[in-house]
Order: C-alpha cells, then sequence, then structure tokens
C-alpha cells in the first residue's frame, strides 16, 4: 500500500485517540532528536490486556498516523504482545511500505508504548 493513501491521510490529519486519560496506569514520552517529533502515550490496562491508549504527538504526518493507529490497533492485546512487536510487526500492522528514515518516524509511538508497558 502506498504511503500517502487515503487511510493513511486520514489517520495523519484527523488522529483517533489523542484526549488525555485521567486515570492512565502507565504513560511514557519519546523524542526523536534528528527530527524533532514528540509522543507521550498513555495507557489503561486491564488484566494483562490493553484496555485504552492515548497519545499526544507532536510531528511529522507518519508519526502521527502510526500513533493513530497503534492507538486503536493495540486495543485487547496483551502487554507481552505489545512489548514483543518489532518494526516488521509495525509495518504489518500499518499497511504501508516504508523508507529506513519514515520507519523513525513511525517507530517513535511504538518506542514510547513499549517504554511504557516496562513493568
Amino acid at each position: 500500500m502506498d504511503l500517502y493513501n487515503q487511510y493513511f491521510l486520514d489517520h495523519a490529519k484527523n488522529p483517533r485517540n489523542t484526549k488525555v486519560l485521567k486515570h492512565a496506569d502507565f504513560q511514557a514520552n519519546e523524542v526523536n532528536t534528528s527530527c524533532g517529533d514528540r509522543v507521550k502515550v498513555q495507557f489503561l490496562i486491564k488484566g494483562a490486556k490493553v484496555q485504552a491508549i492515548s497519545h499526544q504527538t507532536d510531528g511529522c504526518m507518519v508519526a502521527k498516523f502510526s500513533a493513530s493507529v497503534l492507538s486503536e490497533k493495540l486495543v485487547g492485546k496483551t502487554v507481552e504482545e505489545v512489548q514483543k512487536m518489532t518494526p516488521q510487526d509495525l509495518t504489518k500492522l500499518l499497511g504501508v511500505e516504508l523508507t529506513m528514515s519514515r520507519l523513525k518516524c513511525a517507530m517513535l509511538p511504538l518506542m514510547a508504548i513499549q517504554k511504557a508497558l516496562k513493568i
């Protein structure tokens, strides 16, 4: 799937799950020092599963797209499944082809999520 398709543009321009979770179980921040992208993620966990994810992303469209999609698609996954995600898993989940420089942007939200879930 091409990077700038309608699915990508919709998530990048109208990111989902951006409201702050007031009673988050976990949260973390990540910054891409090479480009300045920033992401903050928050979680609600019930049992060993992700119940809700919120993000506040200040960065490029790829970072926003990735954070938005992850905030939807990781709900219901176990903490262990999320912690074990690789760049290849992320690319498959996002459904787009990414260059190495764009993969770094897409990985930023996942890095924050995995950082938050280090229990």
